[in-house]
């Protein structure tokens, strides 16, 4: 993994070297390794690598094949052996780099839906001069990119172009809305006159013109049907377990997150089975969980200790003293994030995680995100089971599926036929308009603001571009999206770095519970019914029983308290109310209830406080050479002449 980037000069003459030293020297932070140049007339490519694969150290993830075609390749092929069946070559002869680069000569950008995993590429043809970009489908590998009349710049990182290039940090007020309300992004970058590819896509640049595409949609006419629900438990099961075991291809020790939920523990109980099993490259799982012992129903101590006595192993516990929430980054002329992401309020937590992993010589961590949007383990108030026969004309079922959720709900018949059975169908204009808008967002956000950019419609999710006929695919799928960008793009860190991988988010998983009934994964007083059966003899029985889930409000509140004192001058002067984002006096008024315990909306009030670092980490310099030291990168005659 690591860091990819580029120049192409549309003007007479090569690319500016000097702002591709630049461009290389602003992504080291994800890209430590070392640093790879390619130039061939108008284009000169870059590749910051961070090894996190078994092969990875003495792999070169920049190729340059027979006919002159140059790829960079930066990500995790988990499908190696079927791809190179399909190129009908043995797989264990080639790398990733050239499986990736044999399959685009094959089958040009056809390819891309065949390659299953996180990554990020560009692929140069010289002979054709036509440059093609392209990411995994949720963007895991970002790609962003620049262009004016003169040339074309990306990088994996925005900031690096705009401080490459000298770029004003403009902040794109749309994405600014949709991180606010944890929505998608539609094409926009933090950053304005900067473009980010989106999920899925890939970019082919010829004559100077950028032409954008989707290479993959999932099969919304695809149907799994199995006789008995044994048979989906043991398909889940086997797409878990394959899941985890590609994201565990690692030289060293992998961490992954335990919190004592379902997800978390079938990630650590599966993924030691792999290691023990030898069905996985790594030689250690160790797990890490983040505890609350002064804040009891915020703590799930508890649960984590069953599943470590099941492991056999004490894991890496990181208590809030240790690494309190709310941190602001301690030297903010250093820390240049790339997003307003809300991993900026855990960064104490993520750096003291970070040093923790580098002791053990990992750089691998697994996270359980996505597993509550595959598995419906969030069914919430609205059973979209009950649209799914009404939309197909099913009405007796329908009535006697909203009786039943009626009765395990504890909501009258009526409004849980209103909520899972009519409102999924109505158009998106009258659901906004019936929709029960979130108060803490009415309360904090500037009305301008709300206006401005339909903060009320984006609430409902980004529009459906799917061709899902039943409204629990269409709603699956979209949160399936929304929690892939809220926790997919950066593990922030102010120094350091960490590959953070989902095994969820994997495709054939995703496609697999798309494409199962939802009435085969969850049912009346029965939440997640197919994973619980799928885990049984995997998970200790308490943990597969286990129907609860701490929240972390008390945690978070006390943490208000603890850091009133070091939040007070973001409070007091926020920039938040600066660019118009939020009210001033509602936010400070807001902060004032939760620091003694009031009720409110905790998490629209922490992606604030993770928008306000971000927009002040924008203010430590607008050039490259005005913060803190970095690495020297100086280009050698050898790195600048690898494909001339």
């Amino acid at each position: 993994m690591g860091a990819i980037g580029g120049l192409y000069s549309f003007a007479a003459g090569r690319p500016d070297l000097g702002a591709l030293e630049t461009l290389a020297r602003l992504q080291s932070q994800i890209g430590p390794d070392d640093l790879q140049i390619a130039t061939h007339g108008p284009v000169a490519l870059l590749y910051c690598p961070f090894c996190t694969q078994p092969a990875a150290a003495g792999e070169n993830r920049m190729y340059r094949s027979a006919s002159g075609d140059v790829l960079i390749w930066n990500g995790r092929l988990d499908n190696r052996r079927e791809l190179a069946t399909s190129l009908g070559v043995t797989s264990e002869n080639l790398t990733d780099v050239e499986l990736v680069c044999r399959a685009l000569e094959l089958w040009s950008c056809a390819a891309f839906s065949r390659l299953l995993g996180d990554f990020s590429l560009a692929f140069w043809q010289p002979a054709v001069r036509r440059l093609t970009l392209a990411t995994d489908i949720w963007a895991l590998k970002p790609v962003f990119y620049y262009a004016d009349s003169t040339q074309f710049v990306w990088a994996s990182r925005c900031r690096s172009i705009a401080d490459a290039l000298r770029l004003p940090l403009e902040v794109e007020e749309e994405f600014v809305a949709n991180f606010l309300i944890r929505s998608l992004p539609s094409g926009s970058s933090p950053l304005k006159r900067i473009k980010m590819l989106s999920p899925a896509s890939f970019l082919v640049l010829e004559d100077g013109r950028p032409t954008i595409r989707k290479y993959w949609f999932p099969d919304a006419s695809r149907e799994i049907r199995h006789r008995r629900d044994e048979d989906y438990e043991q398909q889940y099961l086997d797409l878990l377990q394959q899941a985890i075991a590609c994201r565990l291809e690692a030289p060293g020790p992998v961490f992954t997150e335990l919190s004592g939920g379902l997800d978390s523990s079938s990630i650590a109980c599966l993924g030691h089975q792999l290691i023990q099993q030898r069905k996985a490259a790594s030689p250690e799982l160790c797990t890490t969980s983040y505890v609350y012992r002064d804040s009891p129903s915020s703590d799930e101590s508890r649960y984590i200790s069953v599943v470590e006595s099941h492991l056999g192993r004490q894991g890496l516990h990181i208590d809030n003293d240790d690494a309190p929430l709310l941190s602001p980054p301690a030297c903010p002329s250093a820390f240049r994030p790339d997003l307003p992401a809300g991993q900026l309020i855990y960064l104490a937590r993520n750096q003291f995680l970070a040093d923790r992993m580098a002791e053990y010589g990992s750089r691998v961590l697994l996270r359980g995100f996505g597993g509550d949007q595959v598995t419906w383990g969030d069914v919430g108030l609205a059973p979209f089971a009950i649209g799914d026969h009404v939309i197909t004309g099913r009405w007796a079922r329908a009535v006697r599926s909203c009786w039943r959720w009626s009765l395990a709900l504890k909501i009258p018949f009526h409004l849980t036929f209103w909520r899972g059975g009519l409102w999924p169908l109505l158009p998106r204009a009258i659901r906004k308009r019936t929709y029960s808008f979130a108060l803490p967002v009415d309360r904090l956000f500037h009305a301008d603001f709300i206006q401005r950019f339909d903060l009320r419609d984006r609430t409902l999710g980004p529009v459906d571009d799917t061709d899902f006929h039943l409204p629990s695919q269409s709603n699956q799928y979209t949160a399936i999206r929304e929690v892939a960008h809220q926790v997919g793009w950066e593990f922030i860190l102010e120094k350091g770095c960490v590959e953070c991988r989902f095994p969820f988010l994997d495709r054939r998983l995703v496609e697999f519970a798309l494409a199962t009934p939802i009435e085969r994964m969850v049912a009346p007083k029965e939440p997640r019914r197919m994973v619980r059966q799928a885990l049984r003899g995997h998970l200790p029985p308490e943990i597969q029983t286990r129907r609860s889930k701490a929240g972390p409000d008390e945690a978070v509140y006390r943490t208000f308290a603890r850091q009133a004192a070091q939040l007070a001058r973001f409070v007091n002067d926020p920039l938040v109310a600066q660019y118009g984002f939020v009210d001033r006096d509602a936010f400070k008024a807001t902060f004032e209830r939760a620091r003694y315990g009031g009720k409110v909306g905790a998490t629209e009030l922490l992606r604030t406080f993770a928008l306000e670092f971000w927009l002040r980490s924008l203010g430590a310099g607008t050039n490259a050479d005005e913060f803190a030291p970095q690495p020297s990168v100086d280009l050698t005659e050898q790195q600048k002449e690898i494909v001339s």
